[in-house]
Protein backbone atom coordinates (compact mmCIF):
# COMPACT_ATOMS: atom_id res chain seq x y z
CA UNK A 1 0.00 0.00 0.00
CA UNK A 2 1.44 3.14 -0.96
CA UNK A 3 0.40 6.20 0.70
CA UNK A 4 1.74 9.64 0.65
CA UNK A 5 2.71 10.59 4.43
CA UNK A 6 2.88 8.37 7.51
CA UNK A 7 0.57 9.57 10.24
CA UNK A 8 -1.10 8.65 13.40
CA UNK A 9 -4.52 10.11 14.15
CA UNK A 10 -4.38 12.59 17.75
CA UNK A 11 -5.67 11.36 21.08
CA UNK A 12 -9.32 11.00 20.39
CA UNK A 13 -9.45 12.02 16.91
CA UNK A 14 -12.01 10.49 14.81
CA UNK A 15 -11.14 8.39 12.02
CA UNK A 16 -12.89 10.87 9.43
CA UNK A 17 -11.27 13.68 10.91
CA UNK A 18 -8.06 12.50 10.97
CA UNK A 19 -8.51 10.85 6.80
CA UNK A 20 -9.26 14.78 6.27
CA UNK A 21 -6.45 16.34 8.17
CA UNK A 22 -4.39 14.25 6.32
CA UNK A 23 -5.98 14.95 2.94
CA UNK A 24 -5.45 18.70 3.19
CA UNK A 25 -1.67 18.81 4.95
CA UNK A 26 -0.45 16.74 1.96
CA UNK A 27 -2.73 17.86 -0.88
CA UNK A 28 -3.72 13.91 -1.54
CA UNK A 29 -7.26 13.63 -2.72
CA UNK A 30 -9.61 12.36 -0.06
CA UNK A 31 -11.31 9.78 -2.36
CA UNK A 32 -7.87 7.95 -2.76
CA UNK A 33 -7.20 7.99 0.57
CA UNK A 34 -10.06 5.52 0.96
CA UNK A 35 -9.50 3.60 -2.33
CA UNK A 36 -6.16 2.75 -0.34
CA UNK A 37 -7.87 1.86 2.91
CA UNK A 38 -10.44 0.36 1.55
CA UNK A 39 -12.98 2.77 2.45
CA UNK A 40 -14.72 3.82 -0.57
CA UNK A 41 -18.03 1.65 -0.63
CA UNK A 42 -21.37 2.73 -3.56
CA UNK A 43 -23.39 1.72 -0.50
CA UNK A 44 -21.32 2.74 2.29
CA UNK A 45 -23.91 3.12 5.35
CA UNK A 46 -21.77 4.69 8.23
CA UNK A 47 -18.87 7.41 8.29
CA UNK A 48 -15.56 5.77 9.22
CA UNK A 49 -16.05 7.92 12.71
CA UNK A 50 -18.77 4.89 13.88
CA UNK A 51 -17.07 2.08 13.13
CA UNK A 52 -14.48 -0.01 10.62
CA UNK A 53 -14.30 -3.10 8.67
CA UNK A 54 -11.90 -5.66 9.90
CA UNK A 55 -10.25 -5.00 6.28
CA UNK A 56 -10.37 -1.00 6.85
CA UNK A 57 -8.77 -1.42 10.47
CA UNK A 58 -6.18 -3.66 9.38
CA UNK A 59 -5.08 -1.63 6.65
CA UNK A 60 -5.13 1.64 8.90
CA UNK A 61 -3.06 -0.27 11.53
CA UNK A 62 -0.75 -1.47 8.75
CA UNK A 63 -0.40 2.57 7.75
CA UNK A 64 -0.23 4.18 11.40
CA UNK A 65 1.90 1.23 13.21
CA UNK A 66 -1.02 1.35 15.80
CA UNK A 67 -2.55 -2.05 17.25
CA UNK A 68 -5.68 -2.93 15.53
CA UNK A 69 -7.42 -2.07 18.91
CA UNK A 70 -5.93 1.35 19.48
CA UNK A 71 -7.29 1.67 15.54
CA UNK A 72 -10.69 0.98 17.01
CA UNK A 73 -10.35 3.59 19.66
CA UNK A 74 -10.55 6.33 17.02
CA UNK A 75 -14.31 5.08 15.67
CA UNK A 76 -17.42 6.09 17.93
CA UNK A 77 -18.23 2.28 18.68
CA UNK A 78 -14.53 1.42 19.30
CA UNK A 79 -14.35 4.16 22.06
CA UNK A 80 -17.32 3.22 23.33
CA UNK A 81 -18.26 -0.05 23.15
CA UNK A 82 -21.51 -0.21 25.52
CA UNK A 83 -23.30 1.91 22.62
CA UNK A 84 -24.36 -1.55 20.97
CA UNK A 85 -25.85 -4.20 23.17
CA UNK A 86 -24.46 -6.85 23.80
CA UNK A 87 -25.67 -10.08 21.48
CA UNK A 88 -26.12 -7.46 18.79
CA UNK A 89 -24.95 -7.67 15.58
CA UNK A 90 -22.54 -5.36 14.66
CA UNK A 91 -25.01 -5.08 11.01
CA UNK A 92 -25.78 -1.63 9.53
CA UNK A 93 -29.49 -2.37 10.69
CA UNK A 94 -28.10 -3.35 13.98
CA UNK A 95 -26.17 -0.14 14.45
CA UNK A 96 -29.16 2.14 13.58
CA UNK A 97 -31.64 0.41 15.81
CA UNK A 98 -28.34 1.10 18.67
CA UNK A 99 -28.46 4.26 17.93
CA UNK A 100 -32.37 5.10 18.05
CA UNK A 101 -32.18 3.51 21.37
CA UNK A 102 -29.28 4.22 23.18
CA UNK A 103 -28.62 7.83 21.76
CA UNK A 104 -25.95 8.31 19.87
CA UNK A 105 -25.16 10.50 16.42
CA UNK A 106 -24.27 8.55 13.03
CA UNK A 107 -25.03 11.83 10.61
CA UNK A 108 -24.62 14.89 13.45
CA UNK A 109 -21.76 15.79 15.64
CA UNK A 110 -20.79 18.77 17.61
CA UNK A 111 -17.81 20.62 17.28
CA UNK A 112 -15.65 22.96 19.81
CA UNK A 113 -15.06 26.16 17.15
CA UNK A 114 -11.80 26.94 18.59
CA UNK A 115 -10.16 23.29 18.74
CA UNK A 116 -11.14 23.61 14.73
CA UNK A 117 -9.32 26.65 15.03
CA UNK A 118 -6.72 25.84 16.46
CA UNK A 119 -5.10 22.05 14.87
CA UNK A 120 -8.42 21.40 12.88
CA UNK A 121 -9.03 18.36 15.08
CA UNK A 122 -12.35 17.07 15.68
CA UNK A 123 -13.32 14.27 18.76
CA UNK A 124 -15.04 10.99 18.98
CA UNK A 125 -16.98 12.14 22.33
CA UNK A 126 -18.42 14.90 20.30
CA UNK A 127 -20.90 12.38 18.22
CA UNK A 128 -22.63 11.67 21.66
CA UNK A 129 -25.21 13.38 23.18
CA UNK A 130 -24.31 13.67 26.21
CA UNK A 131 -21.02 16.06 25.39
CA UNK A 132 -22.26 19.33 25.69
CA UNK A 133 -18.70 21.64 26.18
CA UNK A 134 -14.82 21.69 25.53
CA UNK A 135 -12.87 20.89 28.39
CA UNK A 136 -9.59 22.42 26.93
CA UNK A 137 -11.42 25.85 26.22
CA UNK A 138 -14.00 25.61 28.65
CA UNK A 139 -17.21 26.50 26.21
CA UNK A 140 -20.58 24.77 24.58
CA UNK A 141 -19.99 22.76 21.83
CA UNK A 142 -21.78 24.05 19.05
CA UNK A 143 -23.85 22.54 16.67
CA UNK A 144 -24.70 24.66 13.52
CA UNK A 145 -21.72 26.30 10.44
CA UNK A 146 -21.69 29.92 11.06
CA UNK A 147 -22.43 30.10 6.66
CA UNK A 148 -25.49 27.33 5.96
CA UNK A 149 -26.76 27.05 9.50
CA UNK A 150 -26.63 23.42 9.13
CA UNK A 151 -24.48 20.48 10.62
CA UNK A 152 -21.01 19.94 9.30
CA UNK A 153 -21.53 16.27 9.34
CA UNK A 154 -25.03 15.90 8.92
CA UNK A 155 -25.94 14.23 5.43
CA UNK A 156 -29.88 14.02 3.88
CA UNK A 157 -29.27 10.46 2.70
CA UNK A 158 -27.58 7.75 5.26
CA UNK A 159 -25.15 8.67 7.56
CA UNK A 160 -22.11 9.50 5.33
CA UNK A 161 -21.97 10.63 2.30
CA UNK A 162 -21.98 8.78 -0.87
CA UNK A 163 -19.25 10.20 -2.98
CA UNK A 164 -15.94 10.47 -1.78
CA UNK A 165 -13.91 14.35 -2.74
CA UNK A 166 -11.41 14.28 -5.57
CA UNK A 167 -10.05 16.96 -3.60
CA UNK A 168 -8.23 17.48 -0.73
CA UNK A 169 -10.88 17.96 2.12
CA UNK A 170 -10.16 20.41 5.00
CA UNK A 171 -11.82 19.44 8.15
CA UNK A 172 -11.95 23.30 9.40
CA UNK A 173 -14.71 24.04 6.89
CA UNK A 174 -18.07 22.97 5.97
CA UNK A 175 -18.55 20.82 3.86
CA UNK A 176 -21.85 20.78 3.05
CA UNK A 177 -23.43 21.88 -0.38
CA UNK A 178 -23.44 25.76 -0.59
CA UNK A 179 -27.22 24.87 -1.34
CA UNK A 180 -29.94 22.95 -0.55
CA UNK A 181 -29.40 19.57 -2.34
CA UNK A 182 -27.76 16.18 -2.74
CA UNK A 183 -23.90 16.28 -2.09
CA UNK A 184 -21.59 14.91 -4.58
CA UNK A 185 -17.75 15.07 -5.03
CA UNK A 186 -18.68 18.06 -7.78
CA UNK A 187 -21.11 19.83 -5.56
CA UNK A 188 -19.85 23.32 -4.76
CA UNK A 189 -19.21 23.63 -0.99
CA UNK A 190 -20.09 26.23 2.17
CA UNK A 191 -16.34 26.22 2.91
CA UNK A 192 -17.23 28.88 6.07
CA UNK A 193 -14.40 28.55 8.70
CA UNK A 194 -16.18 26.21 11.43
CA UNK A 195 -14.17 28.24 13.82
CA UNK A 196 -15.36 31.56 13.32
CA UNK A 197 -18.74 30.01 15.00
CA UNK A 198 -19.71 31.70 18.42
CA UNK A 199 -19.70 29.26 21.20
CA UNK A 200 -20.97 30.38 24.93
CA UNK A 201 -18.97 29.69 27.66
CA UNK A 202 -19.78 26.45 30.13
CA UNK A 203 -19.67 26.70 33.63
CA UNK A 204 -18.05 24.04 36.11
CA UNK A 205 -20.67 22.14 37.12
CA UNK A 206 -22.05 21.23 33.35
CA UNK A 207 -18.25 20.22 32.47
CA UNK A 208 -17.84 18.03 36.13
CA UNK A 209 -21.66 16.65 34.72
CA UNK A 210 -20.03 16.06 31.45
CA UNK A 211 -16.75 14.36 32.93
CA UNK A 212 -18.72 11.95 35.10
CA UNK A 213 -21.30 10.80 32.54
CA UNK A 214 -18.36 10.00 30.03
CA UNK A 215 -16.62 8.37 32.64
CA UNK A 216 -19.09 6.12 33.17
CA UNK A 217 -19.60 5.22 29.91
CA UNK A 218 -15.82 3.58 29.33
CA UNK A 219 -15.34 2.45 32.91
CA UNK A 220 -19.16 1.80 34.55
CA UNK A 221 -19.88 3.65 38.15
CA UNK A 222 -22.23 3.25 41.29
CA UNK A 223 -25.63 3.98 41.85
CA UNK A 224 -26.77 3.99 45.95
CA UNK A 225 -25.42 0.22 46.44
CA UNK A 226 -24.98 -1.15 42.91
CA UNK A 227 -22.29 -1.52 40.67
CA UNK A 228 -23.11 -0.47 37.05
CA UNK A 229 -21.66 -1.61 33.90
CA UNK A 230 -20.99 1.01 31.37
CA UNK A 231 -23.69 -0.62 29.24
CA UNK A 232 -26.24 -0.28 32.42
CA UNK A 233 -25.29 3.04 33.19
CA UNK A 234 -26.36 3.87 29.49
CA UNK A 235 -29.77 2.16 29.85
CA UNK A 236 -30.12 4.13 33.20
CA UNK A 237 -29.02 7.28 31.63
CA UNK A 238 -31.18 6.97 28.68
CA UNK A 239 -34.21 6.56 31.16
CA UNK A 240 -33.24 9.46 33.54
CA UNK A 241 -32.80 11.72 30.51
CA UNK A 242 -36.66 10.81 29.13
CA UNK A 243 -37.71 11.29 32.74
CA UNK A 244 -36.02 14.59 33.44
CA UNK A 245 -37.18 15.90 30.08
CA UNK A 246 -40.56 14.83 30.67
CA UNK A 247 -42.74 15.68 28.02
CA UNK A 248 -41.50 18.38 26.24
CA UNK A 249 -40.84 15.31 24.02
CA UNK A 250 -42.35 12.72 22.88
CA UNK A 251 -40.36 10.57 20.51
CA UNK A 252 -38.17 7.65 22.70
CA UNK A 253 -35.76 7.61 19.67
CA UNK A 254 -32.62 10.04 19.37
CA UNK A 255 -34.02 13.45 18.78
CA UNK A 256 -34.82 14.67 22.30
CA UNK A 257 -31.13 15.37 22.67
CA UNK A 258 -30.27 17.49 19.38
CA UNK A 259 -30.95 20.52 20.86
CA UNK A 260 -27.96 21.49 23.24
CA UNK A 261 -29.44 22.42 26.22
CA UNK A 262 -31.96 19.21 26.18
CA UNK A 263 -28.30 17.50 26.87
CA UNK A 264 -27.00 20.12 29.06
CA UNK A 265 -30.33 19.03 30.80
CA UNK A 266 -29.50 15.83 30.77
CA UNK A 267 -25.99 15.66 31.95
CA UNK A 268 -27.11 17.80 34.88
CA UNK A 269 -29.76 15.57 36.00
CA UNK A 270 -27.78 11.99 35.43
CA UNK A 271 -24.88 13.61 37.63
CA UNK A 272 -27.44 15.17 40.23
CA UNK A 273 -29.43 11.53 40.82
CA UNK A 274 -25.59 9.28 40.24
CA UNK A 275 -24.07 11.40 42.93
CA UNK A 276 -27.66 11.32 45.12
CA UNK A 277 -27.25 9.59 48.43
CA UNK A 278 -30.63 7.81 48.52
CA UNK A 279 -33.49 6.77 46.14
CA UNK A 280 -35.69 9.66 47.86
CA UNK A 281 -32.72 12.59 46.93
CA UNK A 282 -32.52 11.27 43.58
CA UNK A 283 -36.30 11.41 43.16
CA UNK A 284 -36.41 14.49 44.14
CA UNK A 285 -33.76 15.99 41.46
CA UNK A 286 -35.90 14.02 38.72
CA UNK A 287 -38.84 15.64 39.65
CA UNK A 288 -37.53 19.25 40.27
CA UNK A 289 -35.96 18.85 36.52
CA UNK A 290 -39.44 17.76 34.99
CA UNK A 291 -40.81 21.21 33.62
CA UNK A 292 -44.57 19.26 34.50
CA UNK A 293 -45.81 19.77 37.77
CA UNK A 294 -48.57 17.08 37.03
CA UNK A 295 -48.45 14.20 39.40
CA UNK A 296 -46.27 10.66 37.71
CA UNK A 297 -48.77 7.88 36.70
CA UNK A 298 -47.89 4.44 36.47
CA UNK A 299 -48.58 4.65 32.83
CA UNK A 300 -46.23 6.97 32.12
CA UNK A 301 -43.64 5.69 33.84
CA UNK A 302 -43.67 2.37 31.93
CA UNK A 303 -43.54 4.56 28.82
CA UNK A 304 -40.45 6.68 29.29
CA UNK A 305 -38.75 3.79 31.51
CA UNK A 306 -37.06 1.09 29.55
CA UNK A 307 -36.51 -1.27 32.18
CA UNK A 308 -39.39 -0.59 35.30
CA UNK A 309 -37.37 -3.04 37.46
CA UNK A 310 -33.75 -2.09 36.46
CA UNK A 311 -31.17 0.17 38.70
CA UNK A 312 -33.95 2.83 38.89
CA UNK A 313 -36.79 0.87 40.48
CA UNK A 314 -36.10 2.41 44.03
CA UNK A 315 -36.24 6.00 42.07
CA UNK A 316 -39.11 5.60 40.50
CA UNK A 317 -40.97 3.87 43.23
CA UNK A 318 -40.63 7.35 44.90
CA UNK A 319 -41.50 9.00 42.28
CA UNK A 320 -44.95 7.41 42.25
CA UNK A 321 -45.37 7.37 45.64
CA UNK A 322 -47.57 10.48 45.89
CA UNK A 323 -49.30 9.08 42.82
CA UNK A 324 -51.86 6.78 41.79
CA UNK A 325 -55.39 5.46 43.71
CA UNK A 326 -55.94 5.66 46.98
CA UNK A 327 -55.10 1.59 47.41
CA UNK A 328 -51.96 2.09 45.74
CA UNK A 329 -50.91 5.29 47.25
CA UNK A 330 -51.11 3.58 50.63
CA UNK A 331 -49.31 0.38 49.93
CA UNK A 332 -46.30 3.21 48.60
CA UNK A 333 -46.29 4.44 52.12
CA UNK A 334 -45.88 1.37 53.74
CA UNK A 335 -43.07 0.65 51.43
CA UNK A 336 -41.42 3.70 51.89
CA UNK A 337 -42.22 4.39 55.77
CA UNK A 338 -42.00 2.62 58.94
CA UNK A 339 -45.47 1.50 60.63
CA UNK A 340 -44.65 -1.29 62.55
CA UNK A 341 -44.58 0.32 66.31
CA UNK A 342 -47.94 1.29 65.78
CA UNK A 343 -50.95 -1.89 66.05
CA UNK A 344 -53.82 -2.11 64.53
CA UNK A 345 -55.72 -2.35 68.05
CA UNK A 346 -54.73 1.26 68.20
CA UNK A 347 -56.86 2.38 65.10
CA UNK A 348 -60.25 3.61 66.45
CA UNK A 349 -62.87 2.11 64.10
CA UNK A 350 -64.28 5.81 63.45
CA UNK A 351 -60.91 8.12 63.18
CA UNK A 352 -61.16 11.25 65.91
CA UNK A 353 -62.59 14.13 64.11
CA UNK A 354 -59.40 16.18 65.03
CA UNK A 355 -57.11 14.21 63.35
CA UNK A 356 -59.32 14.30 59.83
CA UNK A 357 -57.83 17.52 57.51
CA UNK A 358 -60.61 20.02 57.34
CA UNK A 359 -60.62 19.79 53.66
CA UNK A 360 -61.32 16.00 54.13
CA UNK A 361 -64.36 16.71 56.59
CA UNK A 362 -66.65 18.42 54.49
CA UNK A 363 -66.44 16.20 50.98
CA UNK A 364 -68.71 13.69 52.43
CA UNK A 365 -70.77 12.48 55.46
CA UNK A 366 -68.44 13.32 58.11
CA UNK A 367 -68.63 9.86 59.82
CA UNK A 368 -68.13 7.96 56.57
CA UNK A 369 -65.10 9.79 56.42
CA UNK A 370 -63.77 9.19 59.66
CA UNK A 371 -64.18 5.45 58.78
CA UNK A 372 -62.84 5.68 55.65
CA UNK A 373 -59.35 7.00 57.34
CA UNK A 374 -59.49 4.52 59.60
CA UNK A 375 -60.17 1.97 57.07
CA UNK A 376 -56.94 3.15 55.92
CA UNK A 377 -54.65 3.21 58.49
CA UNK A 378 -55.77 0.20 59.12
CA UNK A 379 -54.23 -1.09 55.56
CA UNK A 380 -51.13 0.70 55.89
CA UNK A 381 -50.15 -1.33 58.96
CA UNK A 382 -51.62 -5.03 57.79
CA UNK A 383 -51.22 -4.40 53.85
CA UNK A 384 -54.54 -5.61 52.95
CA UNK A 385 -58.43 -4.57 53.08
CA UNK A 386 -59.22 -7.83 54.16
CA UNK A 387 -57.14 -7.58 56.89
CA UNK A 388 -57.73 -3.95 57.70
CA UNK A 389 -61.44 -5.00 58.18
CA UNK A 390 -60.51 -7.96 60.46
CA UNK A 391 -58.42 -6.00 62.28
CA UNK A 392 -60.97 -3.62 62.87
CA UNK A 393 -63.65 -5.69 64.29
CA UNK A 394 -66.00 -6.79 61.35
CA UNK A 395 -65.66 -9.46 58.32
CA UNK A 396 -62.67 -9.29 56.17
CA UNK A 397 -64.79 -9.57 52.88
CA UNK A 398 -66.34 -6.36 54.04
CA UNK A 399 -63.23 -4.34 53.83
CA UNK A 400 -62.79 -4.22 50.10
CA UNK A 401 -66.05 -3.55 49.09
CA UNK A 402 -66.55 -0.83 51.88
CA UNK A 403 -63.47 0.81 50.93
CA UNK A 404 -64.45 0.74 47.35
CA UNK A 405 -67.37 2.27 48.38
CA UNK A 406 -66.08 5.42 50.27
CA UNK A 407 -63.70 5.60 48.10
CA UNK A 408 -65.57 6.28 44.78
CA UNK A 409 -68.05 8.09 47.08
CA UNK A 410 -65.45 10.63 47.75
CA UNK A 411 -64.72 13.98 45.36
CA UNK A 412 -61.72 12.71 42.95
CA UNK A 413 -60.18 15.95 44.08
CA UNK A 414 -60.04 15.01 47.79
CA UNK A 415 -58.96 11.72 47.28
CA UNK A 416 -55.60 12.12 46.97
CA UNK A 417 -55.34 13.91 50.85
CA UNK A 418 -56.24 10.43 51.87
CA UNK A 419 -52.79 8.74 51.85
CA UNK A 420 -50.91 11.71 53.16
CA UNK A 421 -53.65 12.53 56.01
CA UNK A 422 -53.06 9.25 57.24
CA UNK A 423 -49.69 9.20 56.77
CA UNK A 424 -49.45 12.16 59.27
CA UNK A 425 -51.57 10.60 61.49
CA UNK A 426 -49.01 7.71 61.63
CA UNK A 427 -46.56 9.79 63.08
CA UNK A 428 -48.35 9.52 66.32
CA UNK A 429 -50.43 6.58 66.26
CA UNK A 430 -47.84 4.45 68.07
CA UNK A 431 -48.49 6.47 71.72
CA UNK A 432 -52.64 6.17 71.70
CA UNK A 433 -53.84 3.36 73.26
CA UNK A 434 -55.66 0.49 72.57
CA UNK A 435 -59.06 1.32 70.91
CA UNK A 436 -62.58 -0.79 71.65
CA UNK A 437 -64.15 -2.45 68.68
CA UNK A 438 -67.99 -2.19 68.38
CA UNK A 439 -70.07 -4.27 65.92
CA UNK A 440 -70.62 -3.16 62.37
CA UNK A 441 -72.76 -5.47 59.78
CA UNK A 442 -73.35 -1.82 57.61
CA UNK A 443 -72.25 1.11 56.70
CA UNK A 444 -75.87 2.69 57.47
CA UNK A 445 -74.58 1.77 60.98
CA UNK A 446 -71.91 4.35 61.24
CA UNK A 447 -74.45 6.57 61.95
CA UNK A 448 -74.92 4.90 65.16
CA UNK A 449 -71.39 4.96 66.45
CA UNK A 450 -70.39 7.15 69.21
CA UNK A 451 -66.96 9.30 68.13
CA UNK A 452 -63.64 8.60 69.85
CA UNK A 453 -63.47 11.64 72.54
CA UNK A 454 -61.28 14.60 71.65
CA UNK A 455 -58.67 15.23 74.63
CA UNK A 456 -59.39 18.63 74.37
CA UNK A 457 -63.00 17.93 75.79
CA UNK A 458 -61.85 15.61 78.03
CA UNK A 459 -57.72 15.85 79.41
CA UNK A 460 -58.16 11.81 80.52
CA UNK A 461 -58.67 10.76 76.73
CA UNK A 462 -55.55 10.42 74.07
CA UNK A 463 -55.89 12.01 70.42
CA UNK A 464 -53.95 13.38 67.94
CA UNK A 465 -54.42 16.58 68.70
CA UNK A 466 -53.64 16.63 72.28
CA UNK A 467 -50.70 14.14 73.23
CA UNK A 468 -50.37 13.14 77.53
Amino acid sequence: MALPVTSRPRIEEPIDSFLERVSFSASVPLGRLHDDLGLRHRQRSFSPAITLSSDARRRLAQWTGLAKSDVEQHTLLGRFPCLVPSGVEASSRGIVKAAHSRWFFLSHSRFCPQCLATDGSWRVSWRLPWTVACPTHQTLLADSCPGCSRNPREYRHGAATKRDPERPVDPRLCQQSSEPGPLGWATPRCNKPLGAQHAGAATRPQLQAQEKVLTSLSVGTRLFQTELTPEHFLETAVDISRLGLRREHDSRRLFPLRNIDDSVKAITVISQVMKANDPAEAARFIRDASSSTAEWTHNEVLKTVSNRHGPLAPVLDHLLAGAGRVSTRLRRGQLFFSVTEASIEQVPVLLWLCAVPNRLRTQMKPKHMQFLMSLSLARMITGTWEDAAEGLGFPGDRGRAWSKYLVNKTPATARSLIPDACQSVMKDLPAAPKQPRLPLDNLRQLEQLPDPVCGRADETQWCPCRKP
